[in-house]
């Protein structure tokens, strides 16, 4: 009993001496706690509550371990604590400006990542740079590979009809995918239809060979049906067996005839069979940039107008409606679509209002953030946000969602095989999430081990 309170008093005791010695830090703006005192305070508190919880469980080695661990976390300036109910988030930023473009350099994509394994991430860049990323020491390899110049080799440009500006740069890679099965990358970016001078979002494969001094050697998969000279065009790539499931924008399409065509690949979701042959799965899509094959099916997210952005399962047959009927309106602040979609169209499974600016979405399947197994996880770009979604297959309906904020424009996502959550954001920066070490314990008491930690490297 009184070697119980004897230890808890020397974990309190060292606390109170950090919280009065951050305290003049921060005043004075002395690293590594200079920042506001406030979110230092919270974070010492939850490294108090957590350290007598091991203290409890461990002892006091392991409480005392604990409790600097926990210091080391929030004093290092590339990690953030993102607060949840669920979880509580240690986020690791890795800056890649230096090989990848930012969204504020060229109004587009810096690039797209994929999972190769669980020590792995495959980055595109926007212009077909291919790199293998260490999830541990952060180290970035260049990959030798022809699909740059695939992507940039193409000579037209691209004009905006209304301002006349030149937005070439936005004509880029939209997503990467890696098929752990058959060792298949797969590339869509904007490709150049010659004969009637204008692009389309197509899908190019390559075998991996994770040796870096053997070629990829890209060819071509699928191409769609149409092309038109605009660049809202979808792009996600994922799996169904032996079938590429993708994605592809409305290109600022306002025709309805566009939506109602079934044999158009236009604004749709495609089945695309290993021979290439498309078929369309859904219509009436304005620009879907989050997709993924779960629980035997297939689910998207589809970025609205001004609001109206959905999350929902998606059946051979439907269609949302797009361009006449949305839950969105107009940027002109006009009520231009209608609603609700049914009995005419597909109804969504959910919808956001206002807008998220949704990048991907995600399935969690592993036991790493264990509150997280079985939920869809939805990345913004507009609130620049993580969502949880629990949603019920049985009743296709959206239970409740929670937010978790990163802080940064949310490009693309991606869960590792080792249970981490990675992210790409538009600033050019690999965002690595795990669970913080004042995290919520698990039933069984039991938490991940921490990432080890590395500086950036390129060879």
């Amino acid at each position: 009993m009184y070697k119980r309170f004897f230890f808890i008093s020397i974990i309190l005791l060292s606390l109170s001496g950090l919280v009065f010695i951050s305290a003049l830090m921060a005043k004075w703006g002395l690293p590594p706690f200079d920042r506001p005192f406030d979110k230092t305070a919270l974070s010492l508190k939850r490294i108090a509550r957590s350290s007598i919880t091991t203290f409890e469980d461990k002892g006091a080695f392991a409480a005392l371990g604990h409790m600097f661990w926990g210091i080391d976390e929030i004093k290092n300036n590339k990690n953030k604590t993102i607060i949840g109910v669920q979880h509580v988030i240690n986020a690791q930023f890795t800056d890649m400006s230096s090989v990848l473009k930012t969204y504020t350099e060229t109004v587009a994509a810096p690039g797209h990542i994929a999972d190769l394994d669980k020590d792995n991430l495959l980055i595109i860049s926007a212009g077909g740079d291919v790199f293998k990323f260490s999830k541990v020491s952060r180290e970035l390899i260049l990959l030798v590979s022809d699909l740059k110049m695939r992507v940039d080799g193409q000579e037209p440009h691209l004009v905006n009809p209304n301002s006349g500006d030149d937005i070439s740069e936005r004509l880029t890679v939209r997503d990467v995918a890696y098929n752990k099965n058959s060792e298949t990358v797969y590339v869509s970016y904007f490709k150049y239809n010659k004969n009637h001078d204008c692009f389309a979002v197509a899908i190019d494969k390559a075998k991996f060979n994770d040796n870096p001094k053997s070629e990829l050697n890209f060819f071509d998969f699928f191409t769609p049906n149409f092309c038109r000279k605009s660049n809202a065009a979808g792009g996600r790539i994922d799996f169904l067996g032996d079938d590429v499931i993708f994605t592809i924008g409305n290109y600022d399409s306002d025709f309805e005839s566009d939506s109602k065509n079934r044999n158009l690949h236009i604004g749709a979701v495609l089945k695309i069979s290993p021979a290439g042959k498309a078929k369309v799965l859904a219509k009436g899509l304005r620009n879907s940039l989050g997709l993924v094959v779960a629980l035997d099916e297939i689910f998207i997210s589809e970025n609205g107008p001004m609001g109206g952005d959905l999350f929902t399962m998606v059946k051979d047959g439907d269609n949302f409606g797009w361009p006449t009927h949305s839950y969105g309106f107009a940027y002109t602040q006009k009520d231009l679509y209608e609603r609700p979609l049914s009995p005419d169209f597909s109804e969504p499974s959910f919808y956001f209002t206002p807008s998220l600016g949704a990048s991907q979405l995600m399935f969690y399947n592993k036991s790493y953030f264990s509150r997280f197994e079985g939920k869809f996880l939805l990345t913004s770009m507009k609130t620049g946000s993580l969502y949880a979604i629990d949603y019920d297959i049985k009743t296709n309906r959206v239970k409740s969602y929670e937010t978790f904020k990163v802080g940064e424009r949310i490009r693309d996502a991606v869960v590792g095989e080792e249970g981490f959550i990675w992210l790409l954001t538009d600033s050019a920066k690999i965002v690595g999430l795990t669970r913080a070490i004042f995290d919520m314990k698990d039933k069984t008491n039991k938490v991940a081990a921490k990432p080890a930690t590395g500086k950036t490297g390129i060879r």
